[in-house]
């Protein structure tokens, strides 16, 4: 009874380090990174869309909103 408790626990390490590269994810097709912006180690993109002219509202202090127009790049 001993044996299994203590194998129980490595056995769980051991297939979790060895399954991490086959669950590994790839980034969705034709989306990229940001030029000015990097990406955290181990994240994948799932979802992108690049606008050349939109407009974004932002809700800044006291509940004011302002509209900004432009290039637009949502990463996801």
């Amino acid at each position: 009874m001993t044996r299994h408790i203590l194998y129980t626990p490595l056995l769980v390490i051991a297939v979790l380090l060895f399954a991490h590269p086959l669950f590994a994810q790839q980034d969705a097709p034709g989306c990229k990174d940001h030029p000015l912006l990097t990406r955290m180690p181990n994240f994948f993109i799932q979802d992108c869309e690049i606008k050349e002219f939109d407009a974004h509202t932002f809700t800044v202090a006291d509940e004011e909103e302002v509209t900004v127009e432009g290039k637009k790049t949502y990463l996801s």
